[in-house]
């Protein structure tokens, strides 16, 4: 509860007042009335709920609360089951290279079976680069899934996104050339099968002068864990996410 303070409480119902202190104008109130801070302190007891409802997508434990993503010392991203605390699954052992570990995160999908491991691999300096991958769980072991989104070359994705594109909608030209940001993003899981990729791009090592652009992929597995591209839609300027 951080916009609250207890100053003085009393747990005896006899007790006529207690003492709230809160923010107010840069410093704070004193409430002596019991009835206002006990109002004030439901009121911000309500929004612990909305807190963790938004962050869920991100919390790193799975829904089934089976698993847990930890980055070790801020360095070893690794997924660890919750009942034995031992490491299940290394997120480096793919030969990955993840150097800013600390802000990687992972997304699950809502029965924990599968999740989205979003990271930012090895790239120049003053430059943007996220990518992401999939895994499932088959038995007790966690597997690397094939996606559309190859690690190693934005320009495999881009040719695989661009056969996806709706009608009508021509691939940004930030897309053949050398964007010097570059997002491919889960953001959530709709379901057990689909989740929700954001693909953006803007500026160029150039210099260049094309507008950032966005666009939303819906992605879909099957049991197998193969995986096809069923939507896409182009995000208005305005909406951009940059």
């Amino acid at each position: 509860m951080t916009n609250v303070d207890l100053v003085a409480a009393y747990p005896s119902p006899a007790a006529p007042d207690i003492a709230v202190a809160f923010p107010c104008g840069g410093g704070y109130a004193f409430g002596m009335n019991k009835q206002v801070a006990c109002a004030y302190l439901l009121s911000a007891l309500l929004l612990i709920p909305s807190q963790v409802s938004a962050e869920g997508e991100k919390n790193p434990l799975s829904p089934d609360s089976r698993w847990r993503y930890e980055c070790v010392e801020g360095h070893w991203p690794e997924i660890h089951q919750t009942s034995t605390a031992k490491r299940a699954l290394d997120l480096m052992g793919d030969e990955r290279s993840v150097p800013h570990a600390d802000d990687a995160e992972v997304v699950w999908a809502p029965d924990s079976k599968r999740f989205a491991f979003n990271y930012s691999p090895p790239h120049v300096p003053h430059s943007t680069f996220v990518t992401t991958a999939f895994y499932q769980l088959r038995g007790e072991e966690w597997v690397l899934l094939h996606s559309p989104i190859d690690e190693e070359s934005s320009e495999k994705s881009f040719a695989v996104l661009a056969k996806h594109l709706p009608k009508g909608v021509r691939p940004p030209r930030l897309w053949r050339s050398d964007p010097n940001r570059l997002v491919f993003k889960v953001r959530q899981w709709t379901d057990a099968d689909s989740a929700i990729l954001y693909v953006y791009t803007a500026g160029t090592s150039s210099g260049g002068g094309d507008s950032p652009s966005a666009f939303l992929f819906t992605l879909k597995f099957d049991l197998e864990g193969k995986c096809k591209i069923t939507s896409a839609q182009k995000i208005a300027q305005k909406d951009i996410d940059d």
